[in-house]
């Protein structure tokens, strides 16, 4: 009797690891997210000619200063991109575009031309931190307070009037608002 329960024992366990192989086995390439850690490690971008050479492994992408009127095109054939640092250009605006990016967690645009907040950026939900500081916004949308996990909204030196920064602080309430 001892020696049939360690069988069935060991049978089980056998069964119940290629069962646990199965749902161990890694996220597909095109949905991998990287936490804190491997993000804080990742290679930085400063060419998107450069990133493009190796576009599986580019999750941080910096455009900073390049005095860019139009977001580049081939930020779609990124897939990957978590961090874009899109500071100190000329955007007046952004493209719908922008809402493909679907695994931006920290989107910096600060000191360009925004008037507005692209609608777009609602479809980013896994962004944590957005940068909007030294624009010429003069209100932040409602939706801004369906974005979850956002725990950094910079608009400071913008066009906002202080019930207008108040009000974005209530929708988000886990969220550190400076203006």
């Amino acid at each position: 009797m001892n020696k049939t329960y360690i069988i069935l024992l060991c049978l089980s366990l056998a069964i119940s690891g290629m069962f646990a192989q199965d749902s161990v086995e890694e996220e597909p390439k095109e949905h991998r997210m990287l936490d804190a850690n491997q993000l804080e490690s990742a290679k930085w971008y400063y060419d998107i000619n450069e990133a493009l050479k190796d576009p599986e492994n580019v999750y941080k992408l910096s455009l900073e200063g390049k005095k860019l009127k139009a977001l580049p095109a081939e930020l779609s054939k990124l897939p990957h991109i978590q961090v874009l640092n899109l500071n100190n250009n000329k955007f007046k605006e952004l493209p719908p575009e922008i809402g493909d990016l679907r695994h931006l967690q920290h989107l910096y645009i600060y000191n360009n031309r925004l008037r507005a907040v692209p609608k777009q950026l609602k479809d980013l939900r896994h962004l944590e931190s957005l940068y909007l500081g030294k624009n010429r916004l003069v209100e932040v949308p409602t939706w801004v307070g369906g974005l979850g996990r956002l725990r950094t909204l910079d608009v400071s030196f913008n066009r906002l009037t202080p019930y207008q920064i108040e009000k974005v602080a209530v929708k988000l309430p886990r969220c550190n608002v400076t203006h």
